[in-house]
């Protein structure tokens, strides 16, 4: 039987260099991929927070328009009056739901030679 030695080793270098940059390619796309994923996540919950805004701002327009009318109006089931408390100037606080994004305003209005006058409004 003949014993071949193999001294030379061309390639190996080459091999290796190549195994490297896949892997360093490879975990790069990975990390790419995953940031792509929780973005979108990101954009719904932006999406989300809009929505339980433009409620809790419809709510909060309901109760001015009771205020201003004083009388009673129906209150939708995807936001809640909290409290109009006082007489004017009157608190108002409004909450509302949209997936998992909750928004909660409150508002002091109060009457001013016969207007209704915001004095703050500001998300809590």
């Amino acid at each position: 039987m003949k014993c071949q030695n193999y001294k030379k080793q061309d390639g190996f270098v080459a091999l290796i260099f190549a195994a490297v940059i896949s892997a360093s390619l490879l975990v790069l796309a990975a990390s790419f991929a995953r940031g792509v994923f929780w973005e979108r996540f990101s954009v719904l919950n932006r999406e989300n927070k809009e929505i339980s805004f433009a409620y809790a701002e419809g709510c909060i327009n309901l109760a001015l328009l009771k205020i201003a009318r004083n009388e009673d109006v129906a209150v939708p089931e995807y936001c809640e009056i909290v409290e109009i408390g006082g007489a004017s100037p009157y608190a108002i606080i409004a909450r509302s739901k949209w997936g998992n994004s909750y928004t909660g305003l409150k508002v002091i209005a109060g009457f001013e030679n016969g207007n209704l006058v915001i004095n703050e409004w500001r998300e809590f």
